[in-house]
């Protein structure tokens, strides 16, 4: 009877030590987006695919965690409201949580305009 319960708890141990942190790493021509420090869940984006990049807040309703949003993106963000908005080509979006924004869009623009398309 409590099988069930052990490996639900042992599952949930497993996801929880997924989202710890939240780390962006520039790999040379993209960078790498990825919650740890089990990296279960991970995305890169191209510099080249980048159109823009701003300082905004999530919401209430944008929540934390690795989903799409109500304003059309997704949102990779663990803790607080400040995020970078990175818009990438055909309109896709991405809110990128971070304690500072303001570097990483200013690391972000520089690369951006170190790969001129």
């Amino acid at each position: 009877m409590a099988t069930p319960f052990l490996f639900a708890a042992i599952a949930l141990s497993v996801v929880a030590a997924c989202f710890q942190h939240l780390t962006v790493t520039d790999e040379g021509d993209r960078f790498r987006i990825k919650f740890g420090p089990i990296p279960l869940f991970q995305r890169t984006v191209r510099y080249d695919d980048i159109q823009n990049v701003e300082v905004r807040r999530t919401t209430i309703l944008d929540g934390w965690g690795i989903h799409t949003n109500l304003r059309g993106g997704w949102v990779w963000n663990i803790w607080g409201r400040d995020c970078v908005l990175i818009e990438l080509q055909k309109g896709r979006k991405l809110f990128l949580g971070t304690d500072e924004p303001d570097e990483l869009r200013r690391f972000l623009e520089g690369k951006i305009l170190s790969n001129p398309k």
